[in-house]
C-alpha cells in the first residue's frame, strides 16, 4: 500500500496545490499519483496543463462503491510526464456533474491507497484530515508573515492531536525568506520541524499559465530534503 504525502496551505493563496503539483511532477521517475482533494475546486489538471488531456475526474467517480482495481484507477485518469492525476473540476464526460457524494469519496481514496504508485495529495486547510489515509509525510505551507504564521497556528489548534501521533508533519516556509531565528521560533511555537523554503516564483506561475508542468530548483531542493527523512513508498 501507498503512504502519501499531503499538502496543505496554512492561508489561502500560498500555492499549495501548485507545491503539491511540482512535488508530483519532480517524483515523475516513480509514477506518482496526484490526488486533489480540494473537490470544489477548478481543479488541479488546470494546475499541471493538462486539463485538456482526457481522462476520470472526481465527478466521474460518484457511483464507485467499495474498493475497485487500483491499478485500473489509475491508468484511467489523465497522466503527463509519468504522474496520473485524480483532479476535481468538470467531468470530461458529464460536465454537468458535481464532486462525488461522500461514500464515493471515501472508497475512492482507499482505492488508491492501494494502488502501487506513491500517492500525493493537495489537501485544503479546511478539510483539514483525508478520511482513511494512513499519511507518509504531511507538509503545512505557510508564510512568513505574521498573520500567515497566526494561520498556521489556529489551523494546528483545529487539528485534534491525536491525528498527528505516529505521523511525519513538517513546515515548510513560502514568501520572504525567513532568517535562522525565525525558523527556530517556528519550530519551537508548533513543535515541528522545518524543512525547506520555497520562493513565490513568478517562474512557476507562467510554467503554469503555459499549460507546462510546474518545477524549479527550490522544489528539488526540498524534494532532496524529504528523500533524505523518508519519501513516500508504494509496497
Amino acid at each position: 500500500m501507498s503512504s502519501p504525502l499531503v499538502v496543505t496551505g496554512a492561508s489561502g493563496g500560498l500555492g499549495s496545490s501548485t507545491l503539491a503539483a511540482a512535488l508530483a511532477g519532480a517524483w515523475s521517475k516513480r509514477a506518482p499519483l496526484l490526488v486533489d482533494l480540494d473537490l470544489t475546486g477548478g481543479g488541479i489538471d488546470v494546475t499541471c496543463g493538462i486539463d485538456h488531456v482526457e481522462g476520470l475526474r472526481w465527478p466521474d467517480l460518484g457511483a464507485v462503491r467499495g474498493v475497485v482495481d487500483p491499478d485500473l484507477l489509475v491508468r484511467s485518469l489523465p497522466a503527463s510526464r509519468g504522474c496520473a492525476v485524480l483532479s476535481a473540476g468538470a467531468s470530461r464526460v458529464e460536465p454537468a456533474l458535481g464532486p462525488p457524494p461522500r461514500e464515493a469519496i471515501d472508497d475512492v481514496l482507499e482505492t488508491v491507497a492501494r494502488a502501487s504508485t506513491p500517492l500525493i495529495v493537495d489537501l485544503p486547510r479546511w478539510q483539514y484530515w483525508p478520511p482513511d489515509l494512513d499519511l507518509h509525510t504531511w507538509i503545512l505551507l505557510t508564510g512568513t508573515r505574521t498573520r500567515e504564521l497566526a494561520d498556521l497556528d489556529a489551523l494546528l489548534h483545529q487539528i485534534d492531536g491525536r491525528r498527528l501521533s505516529g505521523r511525519q508533519a513538517v513546515v515548510v516556509t513560502t514568501g520572504p525568506e525567513p532568517d535562522r531565528a525565525l525558523i527556530e521560533a517556528i519550530e519551537d511555537h508548533v513543535g515541528l520541524t522545518h524543512i525547506g523554503h520555497v520562493p513565490r516564483q513568478p517562474a512557476l506561475v507562467n510554467a503554469m499559465e503555459r499549460g507546462r508542468w510546474p518545477g524549479s530548483r527550490p522544489i528539488a531542493g526540498l524534494l532532496d530534503n524529504l528523500q533524505r527523512r523518508g519519501r513516500p513508498s508504494a509496497a
